[in-house]
């Protein structure tokens, strides 16, 4: 029994010192976390800090390059609203409902700025 205490405490010892360690790593390497890096795929990120978030072109905010044909520009605009949608966090607390509203309107905007390039 004694030898089992010893085994359940020194398991706490170590993941409490690995959490720690890559928490600290997680933080040494940025705010990475609250910044999107435009690439497709990304989870949704649930900041208002982005530096420049109004001087943001169509192409970074929908994540695709500038010369994406409309296809890509589609699914680029799918992809975000799926993410940023606010009928997604509809269960959520109201900051991040309205981070989501307001990236949403963002990804609309880029959106209508985008499909201008194309004749109808």
């Amino acid at each position: 029994m004694r030898a089992e205490w010893v085994v359940v405490l020194l398991g706490l010892i170590v993941g409490y010192c690995l959490v720690s360690f890559f928490m600290s790593r997680a933080r040494e390497s940025g705010a990475s976390a609250r910044q999107p890096s435009g690439g497709p795929g990304q989870g949704p990120v649930w900041s208002d800090e982005r530096p420049g978030a109004d001087a943001q072109r169509w192409f970074d905010v929908l994540g695709v390059s500038e010369s994406a044909s409309r296809e890509e520009i589609e699914q680029g605009y799918r992809l975000r609203m799926g993410q940023y949608h606010p009928d997604k966090v509809a269960r959520l607390g109201e900051d991040i409902q309205r981070l989501a509203e307001k990236r949403a309107k963002e990804i609309n905007v880029a959106y209508d700025q985008a499909m201008r390039r194309f004749p109808r």
